[in-house]
């Protein structure tokens, strides 16, 4: 057996190696779900509380995936980094402060990066902001994008940090909240 004989046998090993540990996640999450079906099919009490909670209240979809990075690890195919879709920054003629909400003067037509990447748990219109996009980071941080065009993204994508979220012409309006409060933009622009 040559070097180039052991290296290919080496490659093949690692492969077999990330198919089974990939295996066993998935037997892991099934076993999970079943299981958490299985109590609230038995407990009517837990089956309307779950049923409420779920109709009634936002899914911290980055609370399950902490959880799952820190006990079961990457999933399937993720790679470290998410690669930027565009490398567009936050530019703007002025900003200003509007109860917590930053007000920024933007160009005609100009296309609104992804501050922070996240999940989108809300396309649609909010009082007074006009149509909003929400985005939520790893952190539980939420991103509202508003009086902007939507160009593609449907509710639950991921949008990776700097890809387009949407288009807003002369008035942008982005504000951070985290547990219901606002935060301060200034830490985020």
């Amino acid at each position: 057996m040559n070097i180039d004989d052991y290296r290919r046998s080496r490659s093949g090993n690692k492969e077999k190696n990330k198919s089974k540990k990939g295996g066993a996640k998935l037997l892991l999450c099934t076993i999970l779900l079943m299981i958490g079906l299985i109590i609230t099919k038995g407990n009517s009490k837990l089956k309307f509380k779950v049923k409420n909670e779920i109709y009634s209240t936002n899914i911290n979809f980055n609370y399950f995936k902490k959880l799952y990075h820190k006990y079961i690890g990457k999933y399937i195919g993720e790679k470290k980094k998410a690669s930027k879709v565009s490398g567009e920054v936050l530019s703007y003629e002025s900003i200003k402060n509007d109860g917590g909400k930053a007000v920024l003067k933007v160009d005609k037509n100009y296309l609104v990066p992804c501050l922070n990447s996240g999940i989108v748990v809300f396309i649609g219109n909010k009082d007074n902001l006009g149509n909003t996009v929400v985005l939520e980071d790893i952190n539980g941080v939420e991103t509202w994008y508003s009086n902007i065009t939507v160009n593609g993204i449907k509710m639950y994508d991921y949008i990776a940090k700097g890809k387009i979220v949407g288009t807003s012409s002369n008035k942008l309006i982005l504000s951070f909240y985290k547990k219901g409060k606002i935060l301060d933009y200034k830490k985020y622009i």
